[in-house]
């Protein structure tokens, strides 16, 4: 083994490679790195996974030949991740890409204020589906993922209740999108994650999208990295490509 590299849903320290916040797994401040890289005795990379996935895809798949894309990662809530001129864009202490606690609608609504996750990611779908604000956000992990995918599999069935929520949600997201990007001017748009791949929600963003900047022609791509995809080509790129394989493996060779 050359290296290991990981990908997590949340605030990364890529410097250290500590685990700053991971709200899905309730992790806090964990030294992710240095405890696989000491336990496996080999080199770690931790990446958050929208980095992971528009890095992945920047390198080796449908971004390929785009020096800057806008990607948003979707699941029960929403990442992002920008990449400019070819290096990923990290923010102020390593934070950029936090969009899913931003605020999208505005006070003069009827409706309680929603973040963009309760908006335009899971817990936004089950909303437009009659769930509460409060009881979406509080809802444990598992159980929004299970109501989520039934959701999911009524749309496919062709259940109009579903579809819209999916579409709605579909819709915030490219309007999230648009005014974000006017801002980058990416040369391509990306939607990752699970409700990417849902038609319903897809469908609804890329139309979204292109209303609110105002032109039809746009670059939108649709990747479907998983995870598991996202966290090898980092690898593969970290340890393969990037590294002199003689070097590496002398190295490995004298830590062993």
């Amino acid at each position: 083994l050359l290296g290991a590299s990981v990908a997590v849903t949340g605030v990364i320290d890529t410097g250290t490679g500590d685990v700053i916040t991971a709200p899905p797994l309730g992790w806090k401040n964990v030294a992710l790195e240095q405890r696989l890289s000491e336990g496996l005795n080999i080199r770690v990379t931790i990446e958050n996974l929208p980095n992971a996935i528009n890095l992945a895809e920047y390198r080796f798949g449908i971004a390929s030949k785009y020096m800057t894309t806008f990607l948003m990662n979707t699941a029960l809530g929403v990442g992002s991740s920008v990449m400019l001129n070819g290096y990923l864009h990290r923010g102020h202490d390593r934070s950029g890409g936090l969009t899913g606690n931003v605020v999208v609608n505005s006070d003069a609504d009827d409706e309680q204020l929603r973040t963009l996750d309760l908006s335009a990611g899971g817990r936004g779908v089950l909303v437009e589906m009659g769930m509460s604000v409060s009881e979406a956000e509080t809802l444990a992990p598992v159980d929004a993922t299970h109501m989520l995918a039934q959701v999911i599999d009524d749309a496919e069935r062709n259940d109009p209740k579903a579809i819209a929520a999916l579409s709605r949600a579909g819709q915030a997201l490219g309007v999230f999108m648009a005014y974000s990007g006017s801002v980058i001017q990416p040369e391509a748009y990306i939607i990752s994650g699970l409700l990417s791949r849902v038609p319903a929600y897809a469908n609804a963003c890329k139309v979204s999208l292109r209303k609110h900047l105002g032109i039809r022609d746009v670059t939108i791509c649709v990747s479907t990295m998983t995870v598991q995809a996202a966290a090898r080509w980092l690898a593969i790129g970290n340890y393969l490509i990037d590294n002199d394989l003689e070097t590496a493996e002398l190295d490995n060779t004298e830590a062993a």
